[in-house]
């Protein structure tokens, strides 16, 4: 075998060859990386993640489609943008070498914004140990091919870039890409892992044709359900399916093979409930620019439901913060979307509050359906099953959902 094989790193979204890992050795032997990296596609953010990992720099990366007044906001300059500085030492010699050095250097460090839907983001940085926790490698995953249905700038893209070049394992992308698409291009290159959110999984059910390679499912960075479960585990009935619980803040914490999450040994004692949220020790934490952990737990902001205390299982049911307020009773958005997919005909919906200068927040919803649905029947469906403030005033069929930078359902209108 080559010292670096001209194998696929990374597929495009055309179903072209984007970046091979020849070309990925080629980038680790120049002696130049540039820092701060606003990168013009998936392939330049992934080469530059691997550069900085393996030549062990540190590496700011920005989200490529950041608008110049959010650039300003959070203080990156054009100057900080154009910056390029030099690598010592020599480059690996081999794509083992390399891997080898990603696996036992010190001296790496990622810094991303957060992905919340309100404020402005703030810089997170991580070492390897958080961004490596759950990475796997090794003969048996030799043969793995992923898809990466991930933005690329953020925590879940990376660490799914990280998990294949950890095995030299090809990448096909299809962030961002349309139903019929993402399921063409899975078949086309065999596609073996999938990783990829609640959202996600939604939208591409359900399948036009079978997908037998498909060997693992993951779901991450958006609280699940039953219902969606049990559609992949018929959808894809030989994959093993688990269901992750990450933040950018502490990378993957979490796993679970269903709905249900226990603690697992590797963070007992680090991982704790209190008051229905939550808890996080600031030792499992990357560093925040600007923001001080205050005490050794960090409040994650995430609500779960214990569901059994002997052994610990619980689910996790949203964010604190998407709550909306709705004639002064708190609605959660979650499970009305729950109630609105149960009704025949509705493939997806997504639930917000919009601001009104007379009652003050009107619960809105908005639903995907291959035909049109008549809103007396989904009022009624809705009505016979949750609380009366809980039935959004307005319902909009929609070609598509509103989806944050990171392929999560917008809380937002």
């Amino acid at each position: 075998m080559p010292a670096w094989p001209d194998r696929p790193f990374l597929v495009g979204r055309d179903g072209a060859v984007a970046l091979t890992y020849a070309e990925l050795g080629a980038r680790l032997a120049a002696r130049e990386h540039r820092p701060v990296l606003r990168p013009a596609s998936t392939s330049e953010a992934l080469a530059g993640l691997v550069v900085a990992m393996v030549r062990q720099a540190p590496l700011r990366l920005v989200d490529g489609d950041f608008s110049s007044e959010e650039l300003a906001k959070l203080g990156v300059t054009e100057a900080e943008l154009a910056a390029t500085a030099g690598l010592p030492g020599a480059a690996p010699a081999s794509l083992a070498e390399a891997q080898e050095r990603a696996r036992s250097g010190s001296g790496f460090a990622l810094s991303l914004y957060t992905s919340g839907s309100t404020g402005l983001p703030k810089l997170v940085t991580h070492r390897r140990e958080t961004l490596a926790r759950t990475l796997r490698e090794g003969p048996r995953h030799a043969d793995d091919i992923w898809a990466l249905a991930y933005n690329p700038t953020h925590i879940a893209g990376i660490q799914v870039a990280l998990q294949a070049f950890a095995n030299g394992n090809p990448l096909v992308d299809v962030f961002g890409l349309d139903r019929a698409a993402v399921q063409e291009q899975l078949a086309r290159r065999s596609v073996t892992h999938l990783s990829a959110t609640p959202t996600f999984y939604r939208l591409l059910l359900p399948l036009e044709s079978p997908l037998p390679s498909i060997r693992s499912l993951t779901l991450g960075g958006e609280r699940s359900d039953p219902d969606l479960l049990a559609r992949l585990r018929a959808a894809f009935p030989t994959a093993r399916l688990h269901n992750l619980y990450a933040s950018t803040e502490a990378g993957t914490l979490l796993v679970a093979d269903g709905e249900l999450f226990g603690i697992h040994p590797a963070v007992e004692g680090k991982v704790r409930i209190e008051d229905g949220q939550l808890l996080v020790s600031r030792q499992l934490l990357a560093t925040f620019e600007g923001r001080v952990v205050e005490g050794d737990w960090y409040p994650t902001g995430d609500r779960v439901e214990v569901v059994s205390e002997n052994p610990l299982r619980f689910r996790i049911l949203g964010r604190t913060g998407d709550f909306i307020n709705v004639g002064g009773a708190k609605v959660d958005p979650a499970e009305v979307e729950d109630a609105l997919r149960a009704f025949p005909g509705i493939s997806e919906a997504r639930v917000f509050g919009r601001a009104n200068s007379v009652v003050g927040t009107l619960l809105c919803a908005e639903y995907t359906s291959p035909s049109t649905l008549a809103e007396p029947d989904i009022r009624a469906h809705l009505a016979s099953r949750l609380q009366p403030h809980k039935v959004p005033r307005l319902f909009k069929r929609v070609d598509s959902l509103a989806k944050t930078r990171t392929g999560k359902l917008s809380r937002h209108a």
